[in-house]
């Protein structure tokens, strides 16, 4: 992770309650319905891939997990997804990501890092 996104993020909440960091998506992305089909295809320039860190006031996520411990169909993505859902006017700021900030999610995930370090 770059010095730009902390920075970035920092500055950010000085501004905003809540933020994310993102990089535009490459690929297009598809919605689909009960049966499997499309249902949906969003508009690529309006879609991002998102990344960490994530940056909060503490008030507000705070908030945002007492409202979401109260309910018994909590299933969050990650935090922001909690701000989405629990605080609707709170407005998430998104800054600008880097392609070389990636998560370790799944195996291939591990394997770049992997490579990356090695190299």
């Amino acid at each position: 992770m770059s010095q730009r996104i902390i920075h970035d993020c920092v500055s950010a909440l000085q501004q905003y309650e809540a933020v994310d960091v993102a990089v535009p998506t490459t690929d297009t992305i598809i919605q689909l319905d009960e049966n499997g089909c499309i249902a949906a295809i969003p508009p690529r320039a309006m879609l991002r891939n998102v990344q960490t860190p994530q940056g909060f006031r503490r008030s507000t996520i705070r908030r945002a997990f007492d409202l979401a411990l109260q309910d018994p169909d909590f299933l969050p993505t990650d935090d922001c997804s909690i701000i989405h859902k629990y605080l609707p006017e709170v407005s998430i700021h998104v800054v600008e990501g880097d392609a070389d900030n990636f998560k370790i999610t799944y195996k291939s995930d591990l394997e770049r890092a992997e490579h990356l370090l090695a190299h």
